[in-house]
């Protein structure tokens, strides 16, 4: 009687335990909800991050879902997102219009703590020496170790056009786009600004100034604008061009973002779907034809196997093993 009393004792103890886990088990992280999509970045670990209009997000490639990633800006609208150079690690930044957001090391910038000029920060970039450019409606605030200094661009061109992108070359060069003005390009040193020139449909071989984005592959530049994509391959304004509109097999011509996958294929985000181009031919992908989240591909960054993936303001798309796979954004 004694052991069949000390066996049920048991019984029931292990039970309690099963149910006492049960219980314990973490709640199900609540789906993150946002409207739109303003900058993708993929971690070394392959972690897809997302700016959004609510804050910084994750996609939860298991169970299909965005999850919200805790920062001090919480759901904050954010402008921008952007790994800098490895330090010995690279750091994430975020930008808002409350300043810029180290997130690597939960570090706030703001007019009130550091040498930016304005706390609507809409564009971060950084150089190969590590200058980093925060873009606002004032110029560019650069921050160089504990150094700070304002550059509002030749003749004060950033106070008249909206800085779109920012990106640098191998060779110390940055390229700062805007929508209207064209293009900046100077170099940034200790030494304050040198090498500034203007980059217009009047000196280049774009057909429009409203520049969407830039990608830098070494040194050569890529432009997306509202009229077709531009390839500048040398340091010579006027010359060393190659553009590409419909005509040519561009699946569109208003350029949102590029990027170049191992093989040395291009990638093509546009207002209507992504162009591939290996520099021979043309495939274009369509959501009326593939399995894709949103036509407009806001954003392109390459996973660390170098597939694509694509930002609408619709959710995520991958293309890997030839097939696009979607991850729409939860419903509101």
């Amino acid at each position: 009687m004694t052991r069949g009393i000390t066996f049920l004792a048991i019984s029931i103890m292990a039970a309690g335990i099963v149910i006492s886990c049960k219980k314990k088990d973490p709640e199900p992280a609540p789906v993150f909800s946002f409207e739109s999509v303003s900058g993708l970045v993929i971690s070394d670990e392959g972690v897809k991050l997302l700016a959004t209009n609510a804050g910084l997000c994750s996609l939860d490639v298991n169970q299909g879902i965005y999850v919200a990633v805790e920062n001090e800006l919480g759901s904050s609208a954010l402008n921008d997102l952007i790994y800098s150079p490895a330090l010995p690690e690279k750091e994430l930044w975020l930008a808002s219009d409350q300043g810029a957001y180290n997130f690597t090391v939960s570090y706030f910038l703001s007019s009130s703590n550091s040498g930016l000029q304005n706390d609507q920060v809409s564009q971060i970039g950084f150089n190969p020496d590590h200058t980093g450019f925060f873009a606002s409606s004032d110029g560019l605030s650069l921050q160089n170790g504990e150094s700070w200094s304002t550059y509002t661009g030749m003749d004060d061109f950033f106070l008249y056009h909206e800085i779109s992108d920012i990106a640098s070359a191998s060779n110390g060069y940055t390229y700062v786009t805007t929508y209207g003005g064209g293009i900046e390009r100077f170099k940034a040193g200790l030494d304050g600004i040198s090498g500034a020139t203007l980059m217009d449909s009047d000196w280049t071989q774009l057909e429009s100034n409203y520049v969407y984005s830039v990608y830098i592959d070494d040194t050569t530049q890529v432009y997306g604008t509202d009229l077709g994509l531009g390839f500048h391959f040398s340091e010579y304004t006027k010359w060393d061009w190659e553009v590409y509109t419909t005509a040519d097999g561009l699946v569109n011509d208003t350029v949102l973002s590029v990027v170049r996958d191992q093989s040395g294929n291009w990638w093509i985000g546009t207002a209507n779907g992504i162009s591939m181009y290996d520099e021979s031919q043309w495939v274009n992908y369509t959501t009326g034809e593939y399995n894709m989240s949103g036509k407009a591909a806001k954003y392109l960054a390459l996973d660390t196997d170098g597939s694509v993936w694509m930002a609408s303001d619709q959710g995520l798309s991958h293309f890997t093993d030839g097939v696009w796979v979607a991850y729409p954004k939860a419903s509101n």
